[in-house]
Order: structure tokens, then sequence, then C-alpha cells
């Protein structure tokens, strides 16, 4: 075994990052992207996506944080203090839809007419269910793509719905898929590979994937702009 894709959520990758470090086998995720991973040095550990912390766009403005215990499911104050202060904007923090939904609801209710942001593990069916006609405008990053929307992926598109019979790709497919000739195209260049006593990856800058180019950055494979 050369490398391993996965794992797909960031419990099961903080969980198994040690083993794989220890022998030095090359781990590459397109998946989890919890800050946790890239707060650690990994020597075998590729993150092909960037962190959740990582895709919103800075602030250049002043930032305050409004924390709701876990076991409250009250946003109201949020909201009123959010208008109160006369933010332009309001970015939750959290991972859960639902609770994502209660925020939005109540920053309708108050009339918060700024941007509102949420990170990807809202953008679930969950979300605009519960939080109704108050999910329009909210902007929910992503570091995946729709296949369907891709003229470069209707051949992976068309065998991927063949080969497992469903009607659409399922998230990360193609990334996961991307990854894969990632890897392929190394040992393509090296040859013959001789296992060793370190890890062996492609250069990010040769490859062009399908979803989005791959640039080195500081904690991630970054992925660049869509063409």
């Amino acid at each position: 075994m050369l490398a391993v894709l996965g794992p797909t959520n960031d419990e099961t990758a903080t969980a198994v990052l040690g083993t794989y470090d220890e022998a030095l086998l090359p781990l590459l995720c397109v998946s989890a992207g919890g800050l946790i991973l890239t707060s650690q040095q990994y020597r075998s550990f590729v993150h092909c996506r960037p962190s959740d912390a990582a895709v919103f766009p800075p602030s250049n403005g002043t930032t305050t944080t409004h924390v709701v215990p876990a076991d409250s499911a009250d946003y109201d104050p949020v909201a009123a203090a959010v208008l109160a202060a006369g933010s332009e904007a309001v970015v939750y923090g959290g991972a859960s839809p639902h609770r994502a939904a209660r925020l939005a609801r109540a920053l309708e209710q108050t009339r918060f007419k700024g941007t509102r942001m949420a990170p990807e593990p809202v953008l679930e069916m969950a979300f605009l269910t519960e939080a109704g006609p108050a999910a329009e405008g909210w902007v929910i990053s992503a570091t995946y793509v729709d296949p369907a929307a891709l003229s470069a992926a209707e051949r992976f598109v068309a065998a991927y719905k063949k080969r497992f019979g469903v009607r659409a790709v399922e998230r990360f497919a193609l990334e996961a898929y991307d990854a894969l000739l990632f890897v392929a195209q190394g040992l393509g260049e090296l040859g013959y590979v001789e296992v060793r006593a370190g890890c062996h990856l492609p250069s990010a800058e040769r490859h062009s994937p399908l979803p989005r180019p791959l640039r080195p950055g500081q904690e991630d494979l970054i992925p660049g702009p869509l063409a």
C-alpha cells in the first residue's frame, strides 16, 4: 500500500493521523475540515481542501463573539445584540444546521438585513426546511462542487451514475476521484516505486484536476478558483 484516501470526518481523521504518521503512509483527505487538522504538523497528512476556518474572507473591521450555550435554543438575545450594535454581518460558527436555522429565524424576526454566513456543515436540507424563508440570502461555504455543473466532469458523472445506480453524484465524489488521480500521476512519474521510510507524493503544481487547480498553502493544498 502506497497511500490512503480518507477519512471522511474530523473525528476519524484525528483518531488515526498519528498512526499513519508513524508509518509514514500518505493520507489524503478531501472532506474533513476541522481546524485541529491544520493546527498540528503531520509528515504524512495531505489536506486536499481548506479548513473550515479558512473559507471565510478576513474581516478588516471590529468583530464580536456571542456564545449560545449548547443546552439553550434561544437565539433571540444574540439577534437583538447584533441589531443593536449595527453589525454589518453575522457568521454562524457552529456545525449544526438545526441551530443555524434557529439563528436565521431570530435574525429574520429582528429584520436584520446584513450578510449572513455559515460553514459547510450547515449546508443540509434541515437548515432550509427549519429556517424556511429566513434561509433566503444566507452564504454558506463549501469545499466541494456539483459535478453536473462542470462540463469537464461529464464523463465522470455518467460513469459514476452507471457504476452505482444513482441519479446524482454524492458530495466529495469528484474531489476523491481527483485526489486518486493526483496520487496515480505521481506514481506514474516515479515509475517503479520502492516502499521506503518516507512519503512519496507528486507536486501539486504539476496536477490539473477536474474540480479546480490545487496550489500549495501554509496549511492546506488550497483549491484555487473555479474556471
